[in-house]
């Protein structure tokens, strides 16, 4: 993965899109911490997993939804 402008000592904030899986924020937070940044917080607009803790603890940092959606069946809802 490759990381335009971060250096070391930066604070950076992750913005996302959708978190399902959360492979991608680790994987991002893991390359921030790689270039000597740290991450400080992950936004994100939406989220599929009910409990963002775990998803948390592997990033490495709070993840914030502002919206979390479930799936009752193939119905969404909203938490």
């Amino acid at each position: 993965m490759f990381l335009n402008g971060v250096r070391p000592g930066m604070r950076i904030l992750i913005v996302d899109d959708v978190v399902d899986t959360g492979g991608t924020l680790v994987a991002v937070a893991e390359a921030v911490r790689e270039s000597g940044g740290t991450v400080e917080e992950i936004i994100t607009a939406y989220s599929l997993p009910e409990d963002l803790s775990e998803l948390s603890a592997r990033a490495g940092a709070p993840i914030k939804s502002l919206l979390s959606i479930g799936l009752d069946g193939t119905k969404p809802f909203i938490r």
